[in-house]
């Protein structure tokens, strides 16, 4: 049984929805477009006539061309598949580009180029070697995607709709995009994981949603209590989808680097610490399609703070006692939704106990001293 004086509170609280639908999403082929790079005179995008397309549901309405279109190239012959812009954050690139690409596991024929959106302000670097590994678990190249420096004419284009919708809903056909792509990690055993857990840490991060600024002490509690702390951006993407497959349960705060278990062995298990009661719904999306177990907890009495180049700072109290009770919770993990519900039915008993005490106190007190307190 867990101590009734626990600070893990369960997140019951959701943000969005998390509907799973087996349902393929929508793809529309596009002829004669024309796609216009960043810094030109019409805002940047792919152009059907005047309309400017980014969604499936963009390609309905067309007319005649509203714009000039000076200096335009014609494009090698396709086929391409528009992708948008290429979002080069990790969680996000997950979310919006890489579920664009589900058409790959269904088209039968030539294979074609992604067609992308690359903004000059958005530069790649070296800690975006993430992107092209995952772009080749579906066997695309480096050069296979491409992006165009003037404005330039295509024969014919697929656009896609996403098969994750954040905080809304998740097609089946995203998960797996999700295990084709990380399938060749998963180590040669990839059933139940082990009970070694393995804390995924955000203490090296310079920028974020929001921050855990003590999160270095309880991080050094966990390894005095001997589990292994990961810092994700110092692992390759293949790395981290085999340490996923291979240990378990997942400990942390919420986090896209959750988000690679996707990629992982299904039945992955994960105990995460959130900012916040309320839990983001693409957390659930992420668990229900790779059928991930998973717990989420807000610690009572966390204080918030402002933190330079993250959304919200966060603090918890007592690192070493939160440490010691994340522990409690792997130890009981195969039943801690009973464990969840008894405990917060004791906590509520007594509170109604508190609030029934309380009110005969005011009722005792009123009648002796008269109208003094206010209820």
């Amino acid at each position: 049984m867990l101590s009734d004086t626990t600070v893990f509170r369960r997140c019951r609280s959701v943000w969005g929805s998390a509907d799973e639908r087996p349902s393929l999403p929508g793809a529309i082929t596009i002829a004669d477009v024309r796609y216009v790079p960043d810094g030109a005179p019409v805002p940047w995008g792919l152009y059907k006539g005047d309309q400017r397309i980014y969604e499936v549901a963009d390609a309905v309405a067309t007319g005649a061309a509203r714009f000039g279109f000076d200096g335009e190239a014609d494009a090698a012959d396709g086929p391409y598949l528009y992708v948008g812009l290429l979002i080069l954050h990790y969680g996000h690139f997950i979310i919006d580009t890489l579920s664009r690409l589900w058409p790959m596991l269904v088209m039968t024929g030539r294979r074609p180029k992604i067609l992308c959106h690359r903004l000059e302000a958005f530069p790649e670097g070296p800690e975006h070697a993430f992107l092209y590994a995952m772009l080749s678990g579906l066997g695309i190249r480096r050069a296979d995607v491409v992006s165009f420096d003037r404005t330039t004419r295509i024969s014919q284009v697929i656009v896609a709709e996403r098969s994750f919708h954040e905080r809304s809903h998740v097609h089946s056909i995203f998960g797996d995009l999700c295990r084709t792509v990380g399938q060749a990690s998963w180590p040669t055993a990839s059933g139940a994981a082990p009970e070694r857990p393995v804390y995924l840490s955000k203490t090296k991060l310079s920028s974020g949603m929001n921050c855990l600024v003590n999160e270095a002490k309880l991080e050094s509690a966990l390894s005095r209590l001997g589990i292994d702390i990961v810092y994700p951006e110092e692992l390759s993407f293949g790395a981290q989808v085999s340490l996923l497959a291979a240990r378990g349960p997942i400990l942390g705060p919420t986090t896209s680097a959750f988000h690679t278990a996707a990629f992982s062995a299904p039945g992955r298990r994960i105990i995460g610490l959130n900012w916040s009661y309320q839990i983001n719904s693409n957390f659930l999306l992420f668990d229900t399609f790779n059928h991930t177990q998973a717990y989420y907890y807000w610690i009572f009495k966390t204080e918030y703070s402002d933190v330079s180049n993250f959304g919200v700072g966060w603090a918890i109290p007592d690192p070493e006692r939160v440490a010691h009770e994340l522990l409690e919770r792997v130890a009981h993990f195969d039943t801690l939704d009973q464990l969840d519900a008894a405990q917060e039915a004791r906590r509520a008993r007594k509170e109604r106990r508190w609030t029934h005490r309380l009110s005969a106190w005011r009722r005792t007190f009123k009648e002796r001293f008269g109208g003094g307190v206010r209820d």
